[in-house]
């Protein structure tokens, strides 16, 4: 009788090597850094193209936002509706999208499209004008979303961190407002756009099936690229007036709580560690936040932990929404996590739980062309080392209990953050 192969577990095994693409940087003719993970088995491309073109260039506030979204919204030559349905005609999609950093503008095809829509891709870049009525719908649609993110304390919440923990002045740190919004001009996005964007592609990023001559055919429309250097200088000075916050908003059930401290970018020496950390703080499912506060406690549906980085700096921020009865019993309960992680080294089977999650989040970058080159991305344009991925995985076998509440001892001290809370305080 032959063996039910449903009957016998599969082996479970540790991931111990992720085969992560090393892409060198080829310069193109127009200046800017091409990086390529072709696979001529694929029917389907894409075309990312990057500028350094995020808030720390801007002369406006708002400016890098608007221009991004505003590049497909008409060219001298076509309208904002001739250019959806040329690219819907060939099943294309064009994304425009932005960080705080860089904005992007991206194309999805059928390789046997290129030849088609490069030019048009490339038009977007030389060629955008930013029409008036566009412009003024963007504007009203942006009023409206700004009018309905203020009633949501957990948009309200993350906003006011930010502000603390960089400055309201400070292109991490500023937020948006109607008055903002309604400074924003033609002229003014004219002006980021030509000293930032035409002209000033940094880098590209291409995946999937792509020819010599597609290359050929984009390097040769672009042009002479300015391609400007960021200043790798990190940002980490700890702002020390304003420690705490409360914002009302009348009527709200929930309250949101944001603590937050500044960090770093990626390519700094505690980053990989503060990450694992984090990751055991609140950045999955089982983690100590989420087992305590949220499944023995009962205190909240959701709690979180992120390390978000950026070119010169980063933040840790820690997040959850409670209601008013137990806004304060949530609040000492995460101080009382973050403590545990000073005091008491943490299990090795905790560890290896996490070691393993995260493994196997990084395997899933690894499948496929398209989510490879985001990982190559992650790497150029944080400026970290070509073997990155390699280190990390090196790094997560090396870690231990007692590096690890080194590091907690340093950077979750309670006292060390910022703490918001928005709701209905009345």
């Amino acid at each position: 009788m032959k063996e039910n192969p449903r009957a016998t577990a599969p082996l479970i095994s540790t991931i111990q090597k992720i085969n992560f693409p090393i892409i060198q940087a080829q310069r193109m003719v127009c200046g800017a850094d091409l990086y390529a993970e072709l696979h001529a088995g694929y029917e389907v491309c894409k075309l990312q193209l990057s500028f350094l073109a995020g808030r720390p260039q801007e002369a406006q506030r708002l400016s890098s936002r608007f221009a991004a979204m505003m590049l497909k919204e008409g060219t001298t030559l076509r309208s904002s509706e001739e250019l959806a349905e040329l690219f819907d005609e060939y099943g294309a999609s064009i994304q425009t999208s932005f960080t705080l950093d860089r904005v992007y503008l991206t194309l999805y095809c059928l390789s046997r499209h290129l030849d088609i829509l490069i030019p048009v891709l490339v038009s977007l870049i030389n060629d955008s004008n930013f029409p008036d009525d566009e412009l003024a719908r963007l504007k009203e649609q942006s009023q409206q979303k700004l009018l309905y993110d203020l009633a949501k304390p957990d948009i309200v919440s993350y906003r006011k961190v930010t502000e603390m923990l960089f400055g309201e002045s400070h292109p991490y740190g500023y937020n948006s407002s109607e008055e903002d919004i309604a400074k924003i001009t033609r002229d003014s996005l004219l002006e980021h756009y030509g000293r930032t964007i035409r002209g000033s592609v940094d880098k590209i990023y291409v995946a999937g099936h792509v020819q010599d001559h597609h290359i050929e055919i984009l390097d040769s429309l672009l042009g002479p690229q300015r391609v400007e250097c960021m200043d790798a200088k990190d940002d980490i000075e700890m702002l020390k007036d304003e420690h705490e916050a409360q914002v009302t908003l009348p009527g709200m059930e929930q309250m949101s709580i944001r603590l937050g401290r500044k960090t770093f970018a990626k390519r700094h020496e505690d980053y990989m560690g503060l990450s694992l950390l984090n990751t055991i703080l609140g950045g999955y499912f089982g983690s100590r936040l989420m087992s305590q506060i949220r499944e023995n406690m009962g205190l909240t549906y959701g709690i979180h932990s992120s390390l978000e980085s950026y070119a010169t700096a980063g933040c840790l921020l820690i997040s959850a929404d409670v209601n008013e009865v137990n806004h304060r019993k949530a609040l000492d309960a995460i101080k009382a996590e973050m403590i545990k992680l000073q005091e008491h080294l943490i299990p090795d089977e905790e560890l290896d739980l996490v070691r393993n999650y995260i493994k196997g989040i990084l395997l899933g970058r690894s499948d496929g062309a398209f989510k490879r080159i985001r990982s190559v991305i992650n790497v150029v344009e944080n400026q970290l080392s070509l073997d990155y991925y390699d280190r990390y995985l090196d790094y997560l076998e090396r870690a231990n209990s007692t590096e690890l509440r080194d590091l907690a001892r340093i950077y979750l001290n309670p006292t060390d953050y910022y703490q918001v809370i928005v709701g209905d305080l009345g």
